[in-house]
């Protein structure tokens, strides 16, 4: 007998061959899309991140930072300058607003990113035992320093990588 054609069970292994092939194919382009958009999401925020620094960190070398405060919602960061002046920075899950300037956004059209308010954290040095022992004249010898921390998260993970921190070392001034 000559048998010149195929059987059913070739017919179900192929089709099921080619359904594994293009659920893998369909994988792959998938994740694909998903990197293009992260990393135009990435590349967006890090813009968003440089400009804020650049703004604040101007503003505490210029005035001088004297102090540093978190509102209670973390939601405000209230800095006062050696100078009298005060500024606010105002921070939502996807903006940030500096003094009277326009906010800052964060990509919004990505759902995964996004500022996490709760882990926002203020550590500040003051050498005020020092400071105590000073002259009339009101200047101390020693440093104050700040470091800032917004984190920025993407998804359910922190990227530290994408966090807005703020640095400032000066001159303590003596408090009254």
């Amino acid at each position: 007998m000559n048998k010149k054609g195929i059987t059913l069970v070739e017919i179900v292994i192929s089709i099921g061959l080619i359904s594994i092939v293009m659920l893998f194919l369909f994988r792959l382009l998938t994740d694909m899309q998903y990197e293009r958009d992260h990393a135009s999401y990435a590349k967006s925020n890090q813009q968003v991140r440089a400009s804020v620094i650049r703004h604040v960190q101007e503003d505490f070398q210029n005035l001088g930072l004297k102090s540093a405060t978190l509102s209670e919602d973390k939601k405000s960061i209230f800095f006062t300058y050696q100078n009298g002046t005060s500024k606010t920075l105002t921070i939502t899950d996807h903006s940030l607003k500096y003094a009277d300037e326009e906010a800052w956004e964060i990509e919004k059209d990505n759902d995964d990113t996004k500022i996490d308010i709760a882990s926002i954290t203020i550590n500040g040095y003051f050498p005020d035992s020092s400071c105590n022992d000073l002259s009339s004249e009101g200047n101390c010898s020693t440093y104050a320093s700040y470091h800032i921390i917004i984190p920025i998260v993407t998804g359910l993970n922190s990227n530290v990588i994408d966090d807005i921190e703020f640095f400032y070392i000066g001159l303590a001034t003596k408090m009254s």
